[in-house]
């Protein structure tokens, strides 16, 4: 009998900024795929809280506000320690100016960062859950 997978919550969020009124968003790259910034919850703190730690840690993008809650993308996955049942809720995310410089975490394996109109978001990401948030904007 195989073990039930351990349910992880996370949060993240779609990061929109408007330069020459075209609006972008920002993608990263990690392991081989194009993806939105996001990770799981730490004890004691909110889902809001997590979402902008998380998208602050993974991007070094300074001055996020959350402008409103997108949707919730679930999907299991296995690693080497263990079977999972993650259930991430995205926020739409703003920011105050340019956001500052962009530093990819690169102990999470964050290889790039790039500003991107949502139809180049589009064609990128790989991942269904991603594409169902990104057709919410």
């Amino acid at each position: 009998m195989s073990e039930a997978p351990v349910p992880v919550t996370a949060a993240g969020g779609v990061v929109i900024r408007t330069v020459d009124e075209k609006e972008q968003l920002l993608l990263m790259f990690r392991r081989g795929a194009w993806d939105l910034p996001k990770g799981k919850l730490d004890p004691g703190e909110t889902i809001e809280q997590c979402a902008l730690r998380e998208v602050n840690e993974e991007t070094g993008v300074t001055g996020l506000t959350i402008t409103r809650f997108l949707a919730q993308s679930h999907h299991d996955y296995d690693d080497e320690w263990g079977m999972w049942s993650k259930t991430t809720h995205w926020y739409l995310m703003s920011i105050d100016g340019d956001g500052g410089e962009l530093t990819p975490q690169t102990e999470e394996d964050i290889e790039q960062l790039e500003w991107v109109t949502v139809e180049e978001a589009l064609a990128r990401v790989r991942f269904e859950s991603l594409i169902h948030v990104l057709r919410l904007l």
